[in-house]
């Protein structure tokens, strides 16, 4: 105990709100003993002086002695709101000597029993002026509606936060940097773009400036990698919601990082990712070249690496029609990840697993398989991917669900393909992400092929039906 409070009261004090009341102010100054000249306010008790004085004791006639004895023995906790105290005296005072002697009798009875007595405008008064000079000290009308002055966005457009960062960085800076970095993928993945998109900017724009920061050599290669990390989840979010100017610029942060700390691991993943952008966008020369860069040195990247970068290759080699090379390419994919050890993985390449592979090899294959009129060459890898990806990846099994459902619709069973299109097209409401919307799109214009089938034609109306083209 100290100064009649428990520990938890003396924390509360120490790191709670500013104290904005003259009474408690008074109180602690007193408790304290902290000289007057140090003390920033005006001692109420010194403005009534002569008034008080004049009063008698039988003048006052006030019965609430009790409660200010409470509060010199200690018995009420210091940090309690003294202007409740004050408003039962007030109240007891008011009803006892009703008039205009009230004021003055509850000034003379308080400031008599070695306590201060702040009015009703008095304390309004010190409120306003310390929220002048102090910003963060404010009060709210919680009885009475609250307003804006503006539209909600505007009133937070205006908001800045001052987060002043640090002079120097060590390694505790790193690992809070992945940390975050994993945090906002992990929500770009569960719930689309659209989502994270900003508040992983917001980061990024932050952590940007960590560049310039004091540290080790190796700190320093170790942040700027971690940095290039967060600014490729950042452009791969501004892909997902098409603002592809932003993931451009995103993209090629990350490479300048990569550069910086002379990681060609993520060299190889921002390169990956930026064909990924071109091929999306109908750039397939432009991609392939971007994969092939990306390959530069494979032998500095881990096995799991090396799989993914061959399953962009052999999609963009079955798109320019090449599938005898795009099967090889898939096949050499699948020996790269047989081997894979993923201790040897950097930490963006956890989500490259068993769902992921099956997924993005089968996704290689559909068109070698629209084209040979064999769904089972691509098939059973999307039922594979569909079956293994868990509630982590959502988007990326709607993705496998839609592909597979147009596959059917183009080499396989309709009727089966409605289903799987359904639960995708349900799935879906859940993100925010434009590829996903494009991928629907997709799976709607492959159903053109079976307009007699009631069950086709009433799939295909729900993808293109209002809500789809607002989500657009």
């Amino acid at each position: 105990m100290w100064a009649r409070c428990a520990q938890p009261h003396v924390s509360r004090i120490e790191n709670g709100r500013a104290i904005d009341s003259i009474a408690k102010l008074e109180f602690w100054s007193s408790l304290l003993k902290i000289p007057q000249q140090y003390q920033w306010f005006t001692s109420i008790k010194s403005e009534f002086p002569a008034t008080v004085a004049s009063l008698s004791k039988s003048e006052m006639r006030v019965p609430s002695t009790e409660i200010v004895q409470a509060v010199k023995n200690g018995d009420a906790q210091p940090e309690q709101d003294m202007s409740a105290i004050f408003g039962q005296v007030e109240a007891d005072c008011l009803d006892r000597q009703p008039g205009g002697l009230s004021q003055e009798c509850l000034k003379a009875h308080i400031l008599g029993n070695g306590l201060t007595y702040t009015s009703k405008v008095e304390k309004e008064n010190h409120l306003a002026a310390a929220s002048a000079s102090n910003p963060a000290s404010f009060s709210v009308d919680f009885d009475s509606n609250i307003d804006l002055g503006t539209s909600p966005a505007e009133y937070i457009e205006s908001l800045i936060i001052d987060n002043p960062l640090p002079n120097s960085i060590g390694w505790s800076d790193v690992v809070n940097m992945r940390s975050i970095t994993r945090m906002l993928a992990l929500s770009e993945n569960m719930h689309g773009g659209g989502f994270s998109y900003e508040a992983a900017a917001a980061q990024l724009r932050r952590a940007s400036r960590l560049t310039e920061a004091r540290a080790s050599n190796q700190v320093r290669k170790e942040m700027l990698e971690a940095i290039g990390n967060l600014g490729g989840v950042v452009a791969f979010s501004a892909f997902d919601v098409a603002d592809y100017n932003s993931a451009k610029k995103c993209f090629n942060f990350a490479l300048w990082c990569a550069q910086e700390s002379g990681s060609w691991a993520l060299r190889a993943n921002t390169l990956s990712d930026m064909a990924r952008n071109s091929a999306y966008l109908g750039n397939l020369d432009g991609a392939l070249s971007q994969i092939e860069f990306a390959q530069v040195r494979s032998d500095r990247v881990s096995e799991t690496a090396r799989a993914m970068m061959c399953t962009i290759r052999a999609r963009l080699l079955a798109a320019q029609g090449k599938e005898r090379e795009a099967i090889s390419e898939v096949n050499r994919a699948d020996e790269y990840f047989a081997n894979r050890n993923i201790n040897d993985d950097p930490p963006w390449l956890c989500y490259y697993d068993e769902a992921e592979h099956q997924g993005s090899t089968g996704r290689a294959l559909i068109s070698v398989a629209v084209s040979r009129k064999d769904a089972d060459l691509a098939a059973p890898r999307l039922r594979n991917a569909i079956s293994l990806h868990d509630e982590t990846y959502p988007r990326s099994k709607i993705f496998s669900q839609t592909r597979l459902a147009s596959l059917l619709l183009q080499t396989g069973d309709p009727i089966e393909a409605v289903q799987i299109g359904r639960t995708a097209l349900t799935e879906s409401a859940k993100l925010q992400s434009r590829r996903v919307t494009e991928e629907l799109r997709q799976l709607g214009r492959s159903a053109n092929m079976h307009k007699a089938i009631p069950a086709v034609v009433d799939l295909q109306n729900d993808l293109f039906g209002p809500q789809r083209q607002l989500g657009a």
